[in-house]
């Protein structure tokens, strides 16, 4: 108990007098605006979802359907946001679509200890176990004083200690608020709502999710979040002061690229069977899977090296390959030639500058990352959070089912991936905006693509203008959806 006093006491000593007005985030709002834009969502929000402006529709969230505690929650995080970057929502809480993602991708790492379940190692099949005993113990005071731990987890020692759930856990974990089933519940919801105000606060709420599931995603693309690498990785001393601490890495990024000029992605749209599988899986090609083999960290980095005249060079290669906590990427050829002129030199990857080295004035080789290495990361990594993060928007939005009329009533097809199971509700919208089940007809299943699900003729209410049907199941591999579809039909359809 005395030294969690003490350490108490530190903790209290160290903690700036002020913080930050605003989350300093502009790399994962930019990656989330572009992966917004090169997705199907646009389409989706306007073809099925009936909102002519898509991504660009304003929405604002309704107080009477968050509970006080969690609204004042939601307020109190919204209101860190930086107004400047365009994602954060108006005195009424009104924003636009794409909007809500983005802030959704800044709301995941609020608090800022949530980051601990942003880690997924693919060598090592876990996530963050970066274990430092006395580090941990003031991380996790800090964490409890952000409001990320509660007092009683930092006494009992069961708040932040530097592990944490791996991220491809994360995405679907229950006590994340932003997770894959609170995208898909509050979709669902923003569909099924008896108010235009309700449907609107539930779809803030979906994209807010959505964002939050890409923040997770994105991280894979920083190799200190695949390569188990807290301690050196994310607390390395960015400035004049100590408290200024962080990624040099993720800073380098956010001032060569701030928001607005992330770049695009330009290959194949990329398509996984699983939401895992964007993070990594069998082949190897992941996001975290591409990045941990292809990257160093600054914590992963090889060992020193001490260095003689007689040193061969392939035997100093061999020893330091030898030596790597990771066993991928492997370093090339050492310039003996170039170190015996003191300079900076650097081992050569498929992507620019794998690393940089030089030998101190005790003649030991050591290694570390500078700007170029960063450069050359960025440019290869930060394209790919792009494409990786547009594939699985589409791959949410993967399931597509088409309601069509004719004189024998309605016909629900399924136009997009195999369904294994499903269930419908039929709703029709009337002039004030407002909905209500007509019909939940039986499905026929499993449904192939372009398979027809349903035949059926409901009795539409007076002034009935539209018709929404909502479809939740599974695909063939068990992944759980949402399909929505709607038809404008202004009358009951004739016989």
């Amino acid at each position: 108990m005395h030294r969690r006093a003490c350490l108490l006491l530190l903790a209290f000593l160290l903690v700036p007098a002020t913080s930050a007005a605003y989350e300093p985030a502009p790399t994962h709002p930019g990656l989330t605006a572009r992966a917004l834009l090169a997705s199907k969502l646009h389409a989706f929000l306007r073809k099925d979802c009936g909102l002519k402006l898509g991504l660009f529709q304003p929405l604002g969230l309704a107080r009477k359907a968050m509970s006080p505690r969690d609204f004042n929650r939601l307020g109190r995080d919204l209101r860190r946001l930086d107004p400047a970057g365009g994602y954060a929502p108006d005195e009424q809480q009104v924003l636009r679509a794409a909007g809500w993602s983005m802030a959704g991708s800044v709301l995941a790492q609020i608090p800022a200890s949530l980051n601990r379940h942003h880690f997924y190692c693919p060598p090592l099949r876990k996530g963050l176990d970066d274990r430092a005993p006395v580090l941990g113990t003031l991380l996790g005071f800090l964490a409890m004083l952000e409001g990320g731990d509660t007092v009683r987890e930092f006494f009992t020692g069961t708040g932040f200690d530097l592990t944490g759930i791996p991220a491809t856990r994360w995405i679907r974990h229950e006590h994340n608020r932003w997770s894959v089933d609170a995208f898909h519940e509050a979709l669902a919801a923003s569909v099924s709502a008896p108010t235009p105000a309700l449907r609107d606060h539930h779809l803030a709420l979906a994209l807010v999710a959505l964002g939050g599931v890409l923040h997770v995603l994105q991280d894979m693309a920083s190799p200190t979040q695949v390569r188990n690498d807290f301690v050196d990785g994310r607390l390395q001393k960015l400035g004049s002061s100590a408290f200024d601490r962080g990624s040099a890495y993720e800073r380098f990024v956010a001032r060569r690229y701030g928001q607005f000029g992330v770049p695009r992605y330009q290959g194949a749209p990329v398509r996984r069977e699983r939401i895992e599988g964007f993070f990594t899986n069998k082949s190897w090609n992941g996001l975290a899977d591409i990045t941990s083999v292809g990257h160093f960290s600054p914590g992963t980095l090889p060992a020193p090296v001490q260095l003689l005249e007689s040193t061969d060079p392939q035997e100093l290669r061999q020893r330091i390959n030898g030596r790597l906590s990771l066993a991928k990427p492997s370093l090339g050829p050492i310039d003996l030639a170039c170190l015996r002129r003191h300079e900076r030199c650097y081992v050569e990857g498929k992507h620019g500058p794998l690393l940089a080295y030089r030998v101190d004035r005790e003649g030991q080789l050591r290694f570390f990352l500078d700007e170029r290495c960063y450069a050359a990361t960025a440019r290869h990594l930060l394209p790919l959070a792009v494409g990786y993060s547009s594939g699985l928007i589409d791959h949410l939005l993967r399931a597509r089912i088409t309601l069509t009329a004719d004189k024998d009533g309605l016909a629900l097809t399924n136009s997009g991936v195999p369904m294994k199971t499903a269930r419908a509700v039929v709703l029709a919208e009337n002039g004030k905006g407002q909905r209500g089940v007509v019909a939940e007809p039986k499905l026929s299943l499993p449904a192939g693509e372009d398979g027809q699900l349903a035949r059926f003729s409901p009795t539409l209410p007076q002034g009935t203008r539209a018709l929404y049907v909502l479809v939740r199941g599974t695909d063939a591999h068990d992944e759980p959806f949402v399909a929505v579809t709607h038809l404008e039909v202004g009358a009951k359809p004739k016989k």
